[in-house]
C-alpha cells in the first residue's frame, strides 16, 4: 500500500467521474486497498465534502445518495500525479547524471593512463 488515501479517495472518484458513486462504495474500495475501516472513516470526515458533491435533487439518503468529484479534486488530483511524475523523473535523471560523472571519470583516468605509455 503506497498510495496515500487521499490520493486513492480522488482517484477513485475519477474513474466513478460520469456514474458517479455512494459513500459506502467509496469506503468498500479503500477498506478492499489495505486501508483500516477507522482511518478511511477520519479521512473521509475531513476530505469528503471538500472534494466531492452531489447533484441537487438526487438527494435520498446518506447511504444512497450518488456523489461526484468536483472539479477542485479533479485539479488536485492532476497536482499530485504530476508531481509524483516529476519525483520519478527526478530520480530517473539522478541515476542518468550518476552514470555519466562515473563514465566521464573512466574516460578521464583512461586518457592519463594512455598519455603517461
Amino acid at each position: 500500500m503506497e498510495e496515500d488515501i487521499v490520493t486513492a479517495m480522488l482517484r477513485f472518484g475519477k474513474t466513478h467521474l460520469i456514474a458517479g458513486f455512494t459513500q459506502q462504495e467509496l469506503i468498500d474500495h479503500l477498506t478492499n486497498n489495505g486501508f483500516h475501516l477507522q482511518q478511511v472513516r477520519d479521512i473521509i470526515g475531513l476530505y469528503f465534502n471538500n472534494y466531492f458533491a452531489y447533484r441537487a435533487g438526487e438527494v435520498i439518503d446518506v447511504q444512497t445518495t450518488i456523489h461526484y468529484l468536483k472539479p477542485n479534486g479533479y485539479f488536485d488530483l492532476l497536482q499530485i500525479e504530476n508531481t509524483l511524475e516529476t519525483q520519478r523523473q527526478s530520480k530517473s535523471a539522478n541515476w542518468i547524471a550518476i552514470a555519466s560523472i562515473i563514465i566521464s571519470g573512466i574516460l578521464a583516468i583512461a586518457s592519463i593512463v594512455t598519455a603517461l605509455i
